[in-house]
């Protein structure tokens, strides 16, 4: 009779994702030093950062510039949120 490991699925390496620390202001310059990079995405997230003042002072002025860096990327995300802005 072969028997097999019993394997208990619910444990987990990493923490739940409540333990994990959301630092606004560090996502915010990481993104931004990509985004002067010209990385369509983090020019994407950095927008909404704008918009929504996460980590960042909130200016619809610039979120409005980095969705469109992005959209002219081809970021459809960015295009949506400049449609809706």
């Amino acid at each position: 009779m072969i028997t097999y490991p019993v394997v208990d699925f619910r444990v987990s390496k990493h923490p739940p994702k409540s333990a994990c620390e959301q630092n606004y202001v560090r996502a915010a310059e990481w993104f931004e030093k990509a985004a002067l990079q010209g990385d369509a995405d983090a020019q994407c997230s950095l927008g909404t950062a704008y918009e929504l003042g996460r980590g960042v002072p909130q200016s619809d002025d610039k979120a409005f510039e980095f969705y469109a860096q992005s959209a002219a990327q081809g970021i459809s995300q960015a295009q949506c949120n400049l449609a809706v802005s």
